[in-house]
């Protein structure tokens, strides 16, 4: 069997956008929104951690179930919005 380039590509891009900057949007929203959500410090670390092994969770999901070009739309959308916050 031989792989595809283009299939390969595509594979690889994804992997990327799941793992770096999946794991970096998770970061920065785990950090942001406690703060924003105005929660205790106990509850600071329990949302922190939930939020971050949900959101990149679903988000390694996301990557490699929509387009490509819906993921690059997404990224910057999200991208953009933690620079706002």
């Amino acid at each position: 069997m031989s792989l595809n380039k283009t299939k390969f590509f595509k594979f690889i891009f994804r992997t990327f956008i799941a793992v770096f900057v999946g794991y970096f949007l998770s970061y920065k929203f785990a950090i942001k929104l406690p703060e924003i959500l105005n929660l205790s410090n106990q509850n600071k670390i329990v949302f922190a951690n939930f939020f971050l092994m949900g959101f990149f969770t679903f988000w390694a999901m996301l990557s490699y179930i929509l387009d490509a070009k819906y993921i690059i739309i997404f990224c910057i959308i999200l991208l953009g919005w933690t620079i706002i916050l």
